[in-house]
């Protein structure tokens, strides 16, 4: 149901995005944000900020924006429940743990994925990701007989969770029992796109599909024994990814931690569940300009919100598509180039431009980038020489562009 709703919500988004969709307007509203001081950040990659490129954003940063926390950040890439329960035994980091009014954590993927690994290892080929050893694996034959071994050899791991997640909220609430804890659930990292999907065989999706009900059932077991800790907030991740998983992992890249914009929405996730309004992040405003505009277009109406909740007005000038805080003729030539690329290549620019440039190059706000557009931001420029002051509605004849 969550999903199938999902899908349609994507639908109605798509249908009603305009040139101006990516100004968000934060709503005045009492925050909880004053409450938190002191983040300490626990985990494994996720929280680690493993992946992230350059300026990007983990959803820890977000969320100090928010919160003016400052950050004390011990995830680890790779860590288990087990790892984690080690960094609680160091003295030194005891005592950050004990100052902390927030602690965000991201735990127990890697219980199930390294006995997983080591399973798929054996059938592993040279230069072959995990990704690229399931896909082989499920166009290969009936991926019947490797769930049948998946679910022996992370059995373990599974049987474990209980004590394990218990012995974590345990020791958290022996260092420091008034602090706020938040902990996220495990989500699926393997959606692929739509198209990727109707790319395969009937046999292949069938697969799939088997594939992806063994994970998501393996992360519920998980999942459940994290939602029945007491004395913890439940960032439910899982429900903001699911059926559009492949916008918020680098599932395209062959890699299976979260892109920017699944940062910026865990960051979201976790914010709302504090009760944190009113505030905006650079951190989620960059995320969503720099998304393709394929993939803004493609977001959840409920996701879409939630992201908006906390985004800041972009500050762009309209018509300024190569990010020099000026429009000339360099932006009405880049503007053309784009839709003559996307016309060679039978596409749109949408599928071509980051959400952010494509929002600001749409000065006629008729939801497309097109030689029109190439024109009047040509047209303003000429106003701009003669110090003529001009709206891009008057410009471009619609009331509704972007003034």
């Amino acid at each position: 149901m969550k999903k199938t709703a999902k899908k349609l919500s994507v639908l109605l988004t798509a249908s009603v995005l305009t040139a101006s969709v990516i100004c968000a307007v934060p709503a005045p509203a009492v925050s909880a944000a004053s409450k938190y001081q002191n983040l300490v950040v626990l985990g494994d990659s996720i929280s680690s900020g493993y992946a992230l490129g350059s300026g990007e954003q983990g959803y820890y940063d977000i969320v100090s924006e928010c919160t003016g926390a400052s950050v004390t950040n011990y995830a680890v890439a790779g860590s288990t429940t087990s790892d984690l329960l080690n960094v609680l035994s160091d003295s030194g980091k005891q005592a950050a743990v004990k100052k902390a009014d927030l602690i965000c954590i991201s735990i127990g993927a890697n219980d199930l994925l390294k006995p997983a690994q080591e399973y798929f290892q054996k059938y592993q080929k040279d230069g072959e990701t995990l990704v690229d050893t399931l896909k082989r694996l499920a166009a290969e034959g009936d991926a019947t007989y490797h769930i049948g071994q998946l679910t022996k050899v992370t059995r373990d791991a599974r049987n474990a969770a209980p004590d394990q997640y218990a012995a974590i909220n345990a020791k958290l609430r022996e260092l420091n029992p008034d602090a706020e804890i938040v902990m996220q659930t495990l989500y699926n990292p393997f959606e692929v796109t739509p198209e990727q999907y109707t790319g395969l065989s009937e046999k292949n999706q069938a697969n799939y599909d088997k594939l992806m009900n063994f994970i998501n059932n393996m992360e519920l077991q998980l999942n459940k024994v994290i939602r029945g800790l007491e004395n913890i907030k439940v960032a439910e991740i899982p429900d903001a990814f699911s059926g559009t998983g492949w916008l918020y992992v680098r599932i395209r890249e062959k890699d299976v931690h979260p892109t920017a914009a699944g940062h910026a929405l865990i960051g979201a996730v976790i914010l709302d569940l504090l009760g944190v309004s009113g505030k905006t992040s650079a951190g989620v405003t960059a995320a969503a300009e720099n998304m393709l505009m394929t993939d803004y277009q493609a977001l959840p109406a409920d996701d879409l919100a939630l992201l908006k909740k906390y985004m800041a007005p972009s500050g762009r000038l309209f018509g300024d598509t190569d990010r020099d805080n000026e429009v000339a003729v360099g932006d009405a030539q880049l503007t053309l180039q784009y839709y003559t690329k996307a016309l060679a290549g039978r596409t749109t620019a949408a599928s071509l431009m980051t959400a952010g440039d494509f929002s600001v190059s749409d000065v006629s706000g008729d939801g497309a980038v097109d030689i029109d557009d190439a024109q009047f931001i040509l047209q303003y420029y000429t106003y701009t020489l003669s110090q003529k002051a001009v709206k891009w509605s008057e410009l471009t004849g619609n009331p509704n562009a972007p003034d």
